[in-house]
């Protein structure tokens, strides 16, 4: 997912939300990683902060909040102004980043945002879809 901070403040996120889901029912280890981006606006270079999370997902789509605590070193990352950067995911089992329109935000639809979807993996290259929109709340 890339975003963009704004302002001349530096950020720190406080919180993802996102809506999920799994064939199978069951625990997961999810993992948001923080690029930085190229000019094509995919994650470049080092990780510059992680973060692991662990969900008990469902068969459905819903809504997973993930605070400041979960998040730990990422939450603690200060985020510069004006800049865009990437979040990307990943999970210890096959799951599904839903797409926001199935179901309603719980908190309304202000703070999601859907600049872009990143797909692939670091090691085989990044590419980007954007026919796809996942909701993502930071």
């Amino acid at each position: 997912h890339v975003f963009d901070t704004a302002g001349t403040s530096t950020w720190e996120l406080t919180g993802i939300r996102l809506a999920l889901r799994a064939a199978t029912a069951g625990a997961a280890t999810v993992t948001f990683s923080l690029y930085t981006v190229d000019a094509d606006n995919l994650p470049t270079g080092a990780v510059l902060s992680t973060a692991s999370v662990s969900a008990t997902l469902t068969t459905t789509s819903a809504y997973y909040y993930f605070n400041e605590a979960a998040l730990g070193e990422l939450a603690n990352y200060s985020l510069s102004a004006s800049t865009r950067y990437a979040l990307t995911l990943a999970a210890s089992r096959s799951i599904t980043w839903a797409q926001y329109s199935p179901i309603t935000p719980p908190t309304g639809y202000n703070g999601f945002s859907y600049v872009t979807y990143v797909g692939g993996a670091s090691g085989a290259g990044w590419t980007t879809a954007n026919s796809t929109r996942p909701s993502m709340q930071l």
